[in-house]
């Protein structure tokens, strides 16, 4: 075995023998079948047909040809791009890049897995000495700008200034060929001047025309896949994907339609609000459904139990004031302060798993901190009528204040978990994810918040019944038959929120369902 030649003094380079034909087979089998059978078993065709002239039987039991047979096309490219670019981004964190990433060099093994192949040029991070003579080789139609001015003998092109953002580009090349059958840029016509033929590559790739790239894709190409192409052929490489690993992200949401619309980032200014002002959001979908059951609660309070104690309205009026003088602006610093620690914890280091949990629950901790002023405020206000009246009042009262205020506070705290969980999950979760500040959510997290999520609906249809038993017991019991306008508010109400919070419902499962793709298995 020998791996060093002293004559000629070169090294050899011993490659894995990998049957399965490579992805050039795959482009030049596209071009030979009706767009019918483009399909994800084309590519199976291209691997089993290499198998065979090889004398070497289909393998059984393979997850990746599975999928493969049941796929359409554009899955079948994400499926074989998503892998291609895990190996580049297992390559890239040991330092290493290609650097001449084309489909010949991209090896299929006999389950049509993709291997990267022919690192014959690649760059080991750190070498100092390296040239740009001895770094580049490769195909030019396949290289990224930064690369082929690295080759321009004119511009003084440093190999130390292509970096992953290249193999990038290269990797989107490929994928686009694979898409429509054709580079995104074509074959210029051969020249002898080969500064002129650089020169010419380098134009295409820096004033390239999007809107005809996009036109060239076939008309029912995704546009999850047409956004990571668009973005992976970007000139300027901080337009590109940051990492390997994040085009693999891209390419991962690409199978998974809802998840990729989910972690989509807003373009108007309406859908980034909850990003530009979390804390604000936060307080307004907390605040609103206690201020709407404060105006409820008071109206009833005072029409069902205060004008029942003679003159004790005034008395009322000023204790009314006066807790909600202290709790709503109580409620609004913990609410505040809450918010706040979410966002200074969505904005801290990668890899913070406490940042997503508490983005995916802090509607339950709105919902708590509602429901526990709601009820001490069920309890303030009969002792502080009971203080103010000198003949005090009876059981039956403060049984029936404490009920109607933690009735009404079930009502303040539901709708807001509701609120709030729906923003966390479709605006925080996803800026946290796009940013990579987490490796995404935990399993057990997001079956922990279904479970809340059924258990809040649960309560959105029950809590409105309780309310119109706790008139029916209090009121009706004494003849008064003027209570009729509060169970109809009740019953209305409590239609349109239960239906309402039950759209609200189904969209948190459905997006807790999506982001199972990226759950990892347990807390980082």
């Amino acid at each position: 075995d020998q791996r060093v030649c002293v004559q000629p003094p070169v090294r050899l380079l011993y490659m894995e023998l990998v049957p399965g034909g490579t992805l050039q087979d795959v482009v030049r089998r596209w071009g030979e079948v009706q767009v019918a059978d483009r399909t994800g078993r084309l590519m199976l065709d291209v691997v089993d047909l290499n198998l065979a002239s090889s004398g070497i039987a289909p393998p059984e039991g393979s997850d990746i040809r599975r999928r493969l047979v049941r796929t359409n096309w554009y899955e079948a490219v994400c499926e074989i791009g998503l892998r291609l670019v895990q190996g580049l981004a297992y390559a890239h964190d040991k330092g290493v890049l290609h650097r001449d990433i084309k489909p010949a060099n991209v090896l299929l093994t006999p389950e049509c897995s993709p291997k990267l192949a022919d690192f014959n040029i690649s760059f080991q991070d750190g070498r100092e000495d390296e040239q740009a003579e001895d770094a580049f080789g490769g195909s030019l139609a396949y290289m990224s700008p930064e690369q082929l001015e690295a080759c321009h003998p004119a511009l003084g092109g440093s190999p130390h200034k292509v970096r992953e953002a290249s193999d990038i580009y290269s990797v989107g090349i490929i994928l686009f060929e694979l898409t429509s059958g054709e580079r995104p840029f074509g074959d210029l016509p051969p020249d002898q001047r080969w500064s002129l033929t650089l020169q010419r590559m380098i134009d295409q790739r820096r004033m390239v025309d999007f809107e005809q790239l996009d036109a060239n894709l076939p008309s029912d190409c995704p546009l999850s896949l047409r956004t990571v192409l668009i973005k992976c052929l970007q000139p300027a490489e901080n337009l590109r994907y940051r990492s390997a690993r994040q085009l693999a992200n891209a390419l991962k949401l690409c199978l998974h339609p809802r998840l990729w619309n989910l972690l989509r980032e807003p373009t108007s200014w309406f859908g980034r609000l909850p990003l530009r002002f979390p804390v604000f959001t936060v307080l307004m979908l907390t605040l609103i459904p206690s201020i709407l059951a404060a105006v409820f609660n008071f109206f009833y309070n005072q029409h069902a139990i205060i004008e029942k104690l003679g003159n004790a309205k005034s008395l009322f009026m000023t204790i009314q004031a006066g807790i909600n003088a202290v709790a709503f602006p109580v409620g609004m610093a913990i609410v505040v302060w809450c918010a706040m620690q979410t966002k200074r914890q969505m904005q801290s280091a990668p890899g913070a798993n406490h940042a997503l949990w508490c983005a995916l629950f802090l509607g339950q901790q709105m919902a708590r901190i509602a429901l526990a002023l709601w009820v001490l405020s069920g309890f303030a206000y009969p002792i502080a009528i009971h203080w103010g009246l000198k003949n005090g009042v009876g059981v039956g009262m403060y049984v029936h204040f404490a009920l109607s205020l933690a009735l009404c506070g079930m009502l303040a705290g539901t709708y807001p978990f509701f609120f709030v969980t729906a923003v966390g999950i479709r605006w925080f979760v996803p800026e946290m994810i796009r940013q990579e500040n987490t490796p995404g959510p935990v399993g057990t997290q997001l079956e922990k918040l279904r479970r809340l999520n059924r258990l809040y609906l649960l309560l959105t249809a029950s809590v409105p019944l309780f309310g119109i038993l706790l008139m029916v017991m209090f009121g009706f019991r004494d003849g008064e038959q003027d209570l009729s306008i509060y169970l109809l508010i009740a019953s209305v109400t409590g239609l349109f929120g239960f239906g309402a919070m039950f759209a609200l419902h189904r969209m948190i499962e459905d997006d807790l369902t999506a982001l199972d793709a990226l759950a990892v298995d347990d807390e980082m």
